[in-house]
């Protein structure tokens, strides 16, 4: 059975920003880079109707960066969630690797991941607080850095190019290690403890 109901403006609208979004996405992976001309003489859609729904070509990367990528809608509170969490995340990444791959070694795609990392901070901030973990001292700032570092999808492809290893291997590494640094964290570590 065909629904023959027109569409409602809401759903248009959606649509509309769904035609713009891909088509940002496909021209980063075909050419590493866009303009809102190429967005819209490849989507289809006039630039003004761009415009109206996107302010700039950074408000584009930005959508795109949220879109085009696996986010959870919170931080996970226990490691255990998180390494599951990032286990989930990185199988993702493996079943779209040619897109992670062809977007993130383009400078826009760069400053697509660079826009999700900066979305994450306050959220992972307030994790790294329920772990006793004040993220504005020293300590706690370095901990937030690694912890946005450590499981990013830039070293997802590095341990899938380089390592040679799946979702899960590569987690389980990155859990350990993320671990680790909090358990530091906690209990005072600074640079040079234990080192000499």
């Amino acid at each position: 059975m065909v629904n023959d109901q027109p569409m409602t403006r809401e759903a248009q609208k959606e649509r509309t920003k769904e035609r713009i979004l891909d088509a940002v996405a496909a021209l980063i992976r075909q050419q590493g880079q866009f303009t809102v001309a190429e967005v819209a003489a490849r989507s289809g859609i006039s630039p003004a109707t761009i415009y109206r729904h996107y302010s700039d070509r950074d408000a584009l990367l930005a959508a795109v960066a949220r879109e085009d990528t696996y986010l959870p809608e919170a931080e996970p509170e226990t490691m255990a969630e998180w390494r599951e969490l990032l286990v989930e995340v990185w199988r993702w990444q493996e079943e779209n690797f040619d897109r992670i791959f062809a977007i993130s070694s383009t400078p826009a795609g760069r400053e697509m991941r660079a826009v999700r990392m900066r979305d994450r901070l306050p959220r992972l901030a307030a994790a790294l607080h329920t772990m006793g973990i004040d993220p504005d001292t020293p300590a706690g700032n370095r901990m937030l850095m690694l912890w946005l570092t450590v499981p990013s999808s830039g070293a997802f492809l590095d341990f899938r190019e380089v390592f040679g290893l799946d979702a899960d291997s590569a987690s389980e590494i990155a859990t350990w290690a993320v671990t680790a640094l909090i358990r530091a964290t906690q209990e005072g570590w600074e640079i040079g403890n234990g080192l000499d």
